[in-house]
């Protein structure tokens, strides 16, 4: 068995601006492979980011709006 590394190059997160929690979520899962501070979104935020990914299949599947909650 062979051991594999992995470079993983650090990301410009000044590009992102000011970003939702829909676009903090992948920078958040990406320090949290790095082991830096803990993920900054609560347990409610991460299932409702979840409800809003499964809408925007269902409106870019039929092609209407999708309403949440």
């Amino acid at each position: 068995m062979r051991a594999v590394l992995l470079a993983i190059a650090e990301p410009d997160l000044s590009l992102l601006g000011d970003i939702t929690a829909l676009g903090a979520e992948p920078v958040a899962s990406y320090e949290a492979v790095l082991c830096r501070p803990s993920y900054p979104l609560t347990d409610k935020e991460l299932i409702g980011n979840i409800a809003v990914y499964e809408a925007i299949v269902q409106s870019s599947d039929s092609g209407e709006t999708v309403r949440l909650g």
